[in-house]
């Protein structure tokens, strides 16, 4: 199986679709420009796909608004998250419906 990029944004975007539609999204993004253009991209897909969501835009990702996050919502973390591997883990979110989207190194 071909490892490219490309694939694997298939092989997520096909596991994001197949998630319960009436499920509420909650997006986390940056405070920064990359993050704000990013939460504006993924709103304008959200909505074209008719999904129900909520934005916040924060400066930096502590460990305990992670914490605080309900785990009830699916969790989409834009320009953010990942340096905070183990405090998602920790969270008690379910891995399965945590989606990071970021340009940064993965540090886990």
């Amino acid at each position: 199986m071909e490892n490219s990029l490309e694939k694997q944004i298939e092989i997520i975007s096909e596991k994001f679709l197949k998630l319960p539609k009436e499920k509420e999204i909650q997006i986390i993004s940056h405070f920064d420009t990359d993050g704000i253009s990013s939460a504006t991209i993924m709103l304008q897909t959200l909505k074209n796909l008719d999904k129900k969501f909520s934005v916040k835009i924060v400066k930096s990702l502590e460990e305990q608004f992670i914490y605080d996050l309900p785990k009830e919502k699916i969790t989409i973390f834009l320009d953010l998250a990942s340096g905070s591997l183990i405090p998602i883990k920790k969270s008690g979110m379910n891995l399965s419906e945590v989606f990071i989207i970021d340009h940064h190194e993965i540090i886990q």
